[in-house]
């Protein structure tokens, strides 16, 4: 572990050695056990984390200043829009808590969309791994929902992607392996780079809160453990054409996301250099995530 935590995010795009990739996988899925417990598919929950929520819901911290909840929730629900509302004049605090319910709008409905068709059912029945991939995705979903409970906002649901990004993943559950994997690892490099970005905002923006900081900290640490895990996975599932096929794909992918989370101008995250994130060494994440978290 302490040898991957030098690598940085381009070395994700390396072949993982051949001789090596089945036992690396049969790694992952004991981390997956251990870590989320065997996942309940009619209730869609994997036990250990919904003790982790218990846990958080316990969470008595709470922000000392105060957020609109009118005005944030305006914000929230418009950020759908051809032309959403400038936001570069609200409040940090405000398009923080913003950006966090808004941060996995697209992978949310994509678990949804996936989980509800009889093909995903098919396949996860022999695929434990993928199923709670997914399922981990939900509880990302629930952690970062919960991160406006710190700031007493309530958001009964993330609201929808737009069309066109709904369209494209309709189908994305239908398209082979070998071109759905290139293009997950790229998704998931760059959720990475968003929720890293996140991390390090919290800890700029609530500086003068300790508590508050600790509390957003562990919320999207549970977050970007998991992705860490699915990078390595997706990258487990790739020889070296498709990872060729990956990296080529990264830019292509970062541009065409580049204006993917609209309405956070203000905190430098909208547009946002994915690509640039390639040459992100993980070892300069907190060791409490890397503790974690499943690299190879």
């Amino acid at each position: 572990m302490r040898a991957r935590r030098n690598m940085s995010l381009d070395d994700m795009f390396v072949p993982f050695p051949e001789a090596q990739r089945g036992d690396a996988i049969e790694a992952y899925a004991a981390h997956l056990a251990a870590r989320d417990g065997i996942p309940e598919v009619s209730s869609r929950i994997l036990p250990h984390r919904e003790k982790t929520m218990a846990r958080l819901a316990e969470d008595s911290c709470r922000f000392k200043g105060r957020i609109d909840p009118e005005l944030f929730l305006a914000y929230v629900q418009s950020a759908h829009l051809r032309h959403p509302p400038a936001t570069r004049s609200l409040p940090r605090d405000l398009l923080f808590v913003f950006a966090c319910v808004r941060a996995n709008t697209y992978e949310a409905y994509s678990v949804e969309k996936l989980i509800d068709t009889a093909h995903f059912v098919q396949e996860t029945r022999q695929d434990r791994i993928n199923l709670t991939v997914m399922l981990e995705e939900s509880y990302h979903t629930r952690f970062l929902l919960s991160v406006a409970e710190l700031f007493d906002l309530t958001v009964d649901a993330a609201p929808q992607p737009p069309l066109v990004v709904r369209a494209l993943i309709a189908g994305l559950g239908y398209l082979p392996r070998g071109i759905a994997h290139p293009l997950t690892l790229c998704a998931e490099i760059m959720g990475l780079a968003l929720f890293v970005k996140l991390f390090e905002l919290a800890g700029t923006i609530f500086a003068a809160e300790p508590a508050m900081r600790e509390a957003i900290e562990m919320r999207l640490g549970e977050v970007i453990t998991d992705e860490l895990g699915h990078i390595s996975y997706n990258r487990l599932q790739l020889r070296p054409a498709g990872l060729k096929a990956a990296r080529m794909l990264l830019p292509v992918v970062a541009s065409g996301s580049r204006h993917g989370l609209p309405g956070t101008e203000g905190l430098g995250l909208c547009p946002f250099p994915f690509a640039a994130m390639q040459n992100f060494p993980l070892g300069r994440l907190p060791r409490f995530i890397l503790d974690h978290a499943f690299i190879a």
